[in-house]
Parts: structure tokens; sequence; C-alpha cells
């Protein structure tokens, strides 16, 4: 996305200075304090990582053995201390799954985050507490862990075999403490556009829940109508986009994605060039 790198003592992988510097992207959005790397809570991550490669290697749907709260780990124990927060991701796909696909897509939960009932999500059951753990003002240090598992496709199938990936971030302090959420919560900048008006709920585009937003001040948001007098979202410049499944449509992917030029959506999924 061309931001700013985060800098920090030593040298992260590639992987792990992706999780920092987007962390800290977003949390800048929200004026919020930039994280610091800790190795010792990296190394707890990197330990569920492949902890969950172990138990479910294809996919958390199918674990040998599960935890109380599945599939986090259970605190405090060697896979995450007391006090610390956990953040967990898992995708199939061709090329593996960086970080800052995991970020974005925890920090996409803000559109359908409700800050005057910030537990519970505007839409269904859907999770909104990957963002709350991002953003939450305490936390201040993050490490994060990466963990892959090759998966063989049925015969005839185009990739022969897609990754199975886990990322797990920890947070220290932990965040998301009950009774705390509202105090807690920053607002979004009003230095970028939004079609979703996040306080007051409101889908400028529509009654659905597919958004989008600018990251830089010179992106622009709108509502683009269709063929069929749907109005759907639209951003340029640098943005993220979030595109609801409306119709049910079988293999409808990716939901969200970042652009550097557009962002809409599709028939098949979320759209970013």
């Amino acid at each position: 996305m061309g931001m700013k790198r985060t800098l920090n003592s030593g040298n992260l992988s590639f992987f792990n200075q992706e999780c920092l510097d987007y962390h800290n992207f977003f949390r800048a959005l929200h004026n919020l304090k930039p994280m610091t790397w800790n190795y010792k809570i990296a190394g707890t991550a990197q330990k569920w990582a492949s902890e969950l490669k172990v138990r479910a290697p294809k996919t958390p749907n199918s674990a040998s053995r599960r935890t109380k709260n599945w599939p986090h780990s259970d605190s405090p124990t060697m896979y995450r201390a007391k006090n610390v927060g956990e953040n967990i991701a898992w995708d199939l796909t061709e090329n593996g799954h960086p970080c800052r696909e995991s970020v974005f897509r925890w920090y996409a939960e803000l559109f359908y985050f409700n800050p005057r009932s910030p537990q519970k999500g505007r839409r269904r059951s859907d999770p909104v507490g990957h963002l709350t753990q991002l953003l939450w003002p305490d936390s201040v240090e993050l490490g994060c862990g990466t963990a892959v598992y090759p998966v063989r496709q049925p015969a005839n199938t185009i990739p022969p075999v897609l990754l199975s990936t886990y990322t797990v971030c920890h947070y220290t302090p932990q965040g998301n403490i009950i009774g705390r959420f509202k105090e807690k919560w920053s607002p979004l900048t009003k230095k970028v556009c939004s079609t979703y008006r996040n306080n007051q709920g409101i889908n400028e585009c529509g009654q659905g829940f597919s958004n989008c937003m600018g990251l830089k001040p010179e992106s622009t948001c709108e509502c683009e109508k269709t063929k069929f007098n749907f109005a759907q979202p639209i951003c340029n410049g640098l943005c993220l986009i979030y595109c609801e499944n409306e119709r049910n449509v079988r293999g409808f992917w990716p939901n969200e994605c970042v652009g550097k030029n557009q962002c809409r959506c599709g028939k098949e999924g979320a759209i970013c060039t």
C-alpha cells in the first residue's frame, strides 16, 4: 500500500514487518498510538499457529482437539500468557495468506461495527472482536506468527494444491475488556471518506452491508448505480472495500480487498485494482 514502515529494534521477517505496519496504519486512522514488536508474545503466537496446523491442518472446522474457545488458545498456558489478547485468521488459497490480508479483513469489521453496542455487530452474528482488539488503545505491543499446510485438491483440479494458512497475533496488554468497550473506542478520522456512517449505522449506498472507504485524504467514495438500479459502493485512490454476498452466489470471493487505484463490488466478489 506504500505505507510508512514502522521502525523497530532488531530485524523482522517480511511477514512480521507487514503485520506491524498494517496494524499501525489502521490504528493511525483512529488517532491511536503505534504498536511496537514484542518478541516474547510473537513466540507464543507462533507456537499457537503451529499447534493449529497440527490440530486442524486443513480447516479449523475439523480439529482433533479443541480448546474452550476454539480456535483461540487457552490462557494462561504455554501458548498464551495471562493478559495477552489474540486474533486469529485462516484461509485456503493458492499462494498462502500474507499478513496484510488478515489485518485488513479484521479491520473491515468496521463496516458493521456499532460503537453504541460494541460487542455485537450490526450484521447478524458476524464478529467484531478482531476490530476492537486491533484498535484497543491500551494494547501497545504486538507479536504474530504463521503456519502453512499444503492441501492436495481432487484429481484434475487446478491448482492441484492449496495452502491452508493460519495467522495468529498476540497483543499486550490484552484488549476487549468487558465493560470498557465504549470508553475505549476511538472513531475514524474525518480526513478519509467512507460510504458507511459508522456512528449512525447508515449505508449511503442502500440497505445492505457493502461499503468502501478511502485510506488517504485524497481518495474519493461514492455510490454507483448498476444496470439493475442497485447502488454499489465504489472508491477511487487507496481504498478498502467489503462486499456482501447479497444473492448467495456460490464461490463469492473475496469479500474484502485493498486497492491502490479503485475498489468496487462485482458479481463474484470484491474487486480491487
